[in-house]
């Protein structure tokens, strides 16, 4: 009896303990289980504490994500004397007293009677409202009919969250295979989940030139294409060959960039374009050979290479006006202060042509 009744207390804890584990990527900080449990439902609100976009796009992407899940489809209002917090409200809020939180970092309190989520900035409470999605049942990422009736159950906690690094970064080569629009915004939305602020796109390649440049459209007629070989091994391709359509690929034109740029913002992503140069770059002499060392003809490799030989030629005026003009289209469209090339021709190009220098040489 004795060994029956500890076996039974044992998987009692054990089950308990399961009920209540929380899983949050990244830990938090600190981290305290209370008991209870916040319901939301038909009757919860969103308020909003401050007149401010960030703050405000918080708030819409958490009922977003709510109503995208099967509801409910609660109301985002701002905190003020006819919307009071009451039972229900989740409140968005930055701190009182500004700079006691390190930089994006937050605190969240959950009790059975509110939700606050406080922070310094909009994207602190950004985070916040990524680690409260994190506390809801793993149904509330799939797609779902509206629900009459839903209802979700967050564990009563107190987290204290800050990042340990100030740069979070995922990288997507979209040169050698291209991913369209909607799946470049659900690969943001992916790592904004996880608290990441920064996107590395690789937009260029030997295999593939996948952004719209104006003053050059051939690298978008021509360099975002190649003869598909998506059948066989990747360094075992053959090129492309007389009269052979190049039918692989795509590209973003400056407005879908633009689109996604803002789409990242809202979510506290910073975009870094990454342009490769001077090797790297056959996608680009397939459509404009001359500002190569060998005037060509190339095409767009399928596969890889080496020895790579076919690169932009930096003993010709005419490659670096090219370079000028590529780079200043491709900083228009991107606020980040930080673009990733090799910095090879780049120490060449800016003494030649005093070229501004948002451009950082991060390799």
């Amino acid at each position: 009896m004795p060994l029956f009744l500890a076996v039974s207390l044992l998987y009692s804890f054990s089950a308990f303990s399961q009920e209540r584990s929380v899983n949050i990527i990244p830990v938090p900080v600190e981290m305290k289980l209370k008991t209870g449990n916040f319901t939301i439902d038909g009757n919860s609100v969103i308020l909003i504490g401050a007149r401010d976009y960030g703050l405000r796009q918080a708030g819409m992407l958490l009922a977003d994500a709510l109503r995208l899940a099967g509801g409910p489809d609660i109301p985002v209002n701002g905190l003020n004397a006819e919307n009071q917090a009451g039972k229900g409200s989740i409140i968005l809020n930055f701190s009182k007293k500004r700079g006691k939180l390190p930089k994006e970092g937050y605190i969240l309190l959950v009790t059975p009677e509110q939700i606050t989520i406080t922070a310094d900035s909009g994207a602190g409470v950004f985070y916040g409202v990524q680690t409260l999605l994190q506390l809801l049942p793993p149904e509330i990422c799939k797609p779902g009919r509206m629900t009459k009736g839903q209802q979700w159950t967050v564990p009563c906690i107190a987290i204290k969250d800050y990042p340990r690094y100030s740069y979070r970064g995922m990288h997507l080569d979209v040169s050698r295979h291209f991913f369209p629009k909607e799946f470049i915004k659900k690969y943001i939305d992916l790592i904004a989940m996880y608290k990441m602020n920064t996107f590395q796109w690789h937009l260029t390649d030997d295999q593939g030139w996948r952004i719209e440049i104006k003053k050059y459209p051939k690298l978008t007629d021509v360099g975002a294409w190649r003869v598909d070989r998506e059948d066989k091994p990747w360094g075992q391709r053959e090129l492309q060959q007389p009269g052979e359509k190049a039918t692989y690929g795509g590209f973003y034109t400056q407005e879908d960039i633009r689109e996604i740029v803002r789409y990242a913002s809202d979510r506290f992503v910073t975009i870094i374009p990454e342009i490769e140069m001077p090797a790297h770059a056959v996608a680009a002499l397939a459509a404009y050979p001359q500002f190569s060392c060998t005037g060509g003809p190339f095409t767009v490799m399928p596969g890889s290479y080496w020895p790579n030989t076919a690169i932009f030629c930096a003993g010709n005026d005419s490659t670096f006006t090219f370079l000028e003009d590529v780079l200043s289209e491709v900083m228009d469209l991107f606020p980040s202060h930080y673009m990733r090339c090799l910095p090879m021709l780049w120490q060449h190009l800016q003494p030649i042509r005093n070229f501004p220098a948002p451009v950082a040489r991060l390799r």
